[in-house]
């Protein structure tokens, strides 16, 4: 009876500490620290990591849009993930996507080097008119990123009825290294 019992109780639990384990990002600003014990962290509007602010992500974690938002970083991002234990950038509509991570004037404000690395950015879907057309994955203009050992997939950017801009990445007076990625 007690093996029984606990049979049924055990797979409960585990499932309401996964439930548990979610984090709601609602639109606005965000900064500090994103571990792996609040992933995944579900994206609920556009977010901004503002000039003078810095968003670490902890290796393992899942970034998930649950619609299509931008992440507009003016501050400094540090999205660096390990061999083995990246940092997943996804969305929950893969047709519909997300706005991709928008890089903004970072140079200017007199940012430190934003980097990414061991990270997955997959499904950015960017349109409409420019600069919002450009870089499915990863749009910088004026910025400082170091993009490194991450796997860049099934991104899209559109105007219109065509394809536009760099679907994975584009940049624009920006301070860009990239190097041993997939794309």
């Amino acid at each position: 009876m007690k093996k029984s019992i606990l049979r049924l109780i055990i797979p409960v639990f585990l499932m309401i500490c996964h439930a548990a384990a979610q984090t709601p990002v609602e639109e606005g600003i965000v900064s500090g620290v994103w571990s792996k014990t609040g992933s995944p962290y579900l994206v609920t509007g556009t977010v901004n990591i503002p000039s003078g602010s810095v968003l670490t992500i902890e290796p393992g974690v899942t970034v998930n849009f649950t619609g299509h938002y931008k992440f507009i970083v003016e501050g400094k991002l540090l999205a660096e993930g390990m061999p083995g234990d990246s940092i997943l950038f996804t969305a929950t509509d893969e047709e519909t996507g997300w706005h991709g991570l928008r890089f903004l004037n970072t140079i200017a404000a007199g940012e430190d080097t934003s980097r990414i690395t061991y990270c997955r950015l997959e499904y950015g879907r960017v349109m409409g008119g420019c600069p919002d057309n450009r870089g499915g994955a990863v749009y910088a203009a004026g910025s400082n990123v170091v993009i490194s050992h991450c796997l860049i997939r099934r991104n899209k950017a559109v105007s219109g009825a065509a394809d536009w801009g760099g679907g994975a990445i584009y940049c624009e007076t920006a301070n860009l290294i990239i190097e041993d990625n997939i794309i």
